[in-house]
């Protein structure tokens, strides 16, 4: 007999993440740790223009920068002591987008690392 309690604890984890990620007023892109965009919510794809289709797969520096002021992920990087490996500030910075109708704006810019 096999013990699926765990795993039907994660699942129902992950969707309430998702309905909270969602509902939220406040645009939130996911990426992995190479920068591709995983999930891109509702209030991402009226803040920026793209759906969900649109962005899921692309580059968020790519698909988010102006060409002319590319936002530079490194600028937030910094080592972990710990586990030795780089990971992204947890502290808001203030960057300049490009949404998909062209018109950029300056907004707040909150990276945090997924565990």
């Amino acid at each position: 007999i096999e013990d699926v309690s765990e795993e039907r604890q994660l699942e129902k984890e992950n969707i309430i993440s998702a309905k909270l990620i969602a509902m939220s007023p406040i645009p939130i892109i996911v990426t992995d740790i190479a920068g591709t965009i995983v999930s891109f919510s509702p209030s991402a794809e009226k803040a920026f223009g793209f759906t969900a289709s649109e962005a899921i797969g692309a580059d968020a520096v790519t698909l988010l920068s102006p060409t002319d002021v590319a936002f530079s992920p490194e600028r937030y990087v910094q080592m972990d002591p710990r586990a030795g490996n780089r990971y992204l500030l947890d502290s808001a910075k203030r960057v300049l987008v490009l949404p998909k109708d062209g018109r950029t704006f300056s907004t707040e810019l909150t990276i945090k690392p997924v565990v």
